[in-house]
């Protein structure tokens, strides 16, 4: 855990977190930094309560962020806060990114939410969907695995991706926001290799 103090350093401009495997969250005060300008976050992967805490950095220019954990391990906020934060930055470097999907969440969200779809600089990204005593609770209050779907559908990527992997998926089929009358090239026509591993209802 960082100490809250690191949040006076008020003319800190760059800050480098890079392979901090067990950095849960930073500080809630975070952007007091407010000259900060990169902040290297690569390979933190147990950190939360990220995008709500950075977005009013205005001078943040370069944001080096391959993992995003979403859903209800974040206790203070809910799945679409989340993703709306996330939206909002416009700072992420390209290539390779995961977003990590902790089910279950009690937020259902409209496929029009498009959350990734404006980020033309992934070339590739990793959906990975984890819990899996998901599958009772989903049935009962979720509507099944219609709700992955939904859940995905609201993160189609940009038509730039060139390699897409999905993960512990529990939707019976990808999104109809992603395949367009059935031309999933009509969508995503730079792909050039799609990994589908642990989508049992596939």
């Amino acid at each position: 855990m960082l100490p809250n103090s690191i949040t006076k350093l008020y003319n800190l401009q760059t800050l480098d977190l890079s392979y901090c495997w067990s950095l849960k969250e930073l500080p809630k005060s975070f952007n007091n930094l407010f000259n900060l300008r990169v902040l290297r976050l690569d390979r933190c992967g147990s950190l939360t309560l990220m995008p709500c805490i950075i977005t009013g950095m205005s001078k943040l220019i370069n944001l080096d962020l391959d993992i995003f954990n979403v859903g209800e391990m974040h206790s203070h906020s809910s799945l679409k806060q989340q993703l709306e934060a996330f939206k909002a930055l416009k700072m992420v470097r390209g290539g390779d990114f995961e977003i990590v999907i902790h089910l279950p969440s009690s937020d259902v969200l409209a496929t029009e939410g498009d959350y990734i779809r404006d980020k033309d600089n992934f070339d590739n990204i990793r959906f990975r969907f984890l819990n899996k005593e998901r599958r009772d609770y989903e049935e009962e209050l979720l509507g099944g695995s219609d709700y992955e779907e939904k859940l995905l559908g609201a993160l189609r990527p940009h038509g730039n991706l060139i390699k897409l992997k999905l993960s512990g998926y529990g939707g019976g089929r990808l999104p109809r926001s992603w395949h367009i009358e059935d031309n999933l090239v009509s969508v995503l026509p730079n792909l050039v290799q799609l990994e589908l591993s642990e989508c049992c209802e596939l």
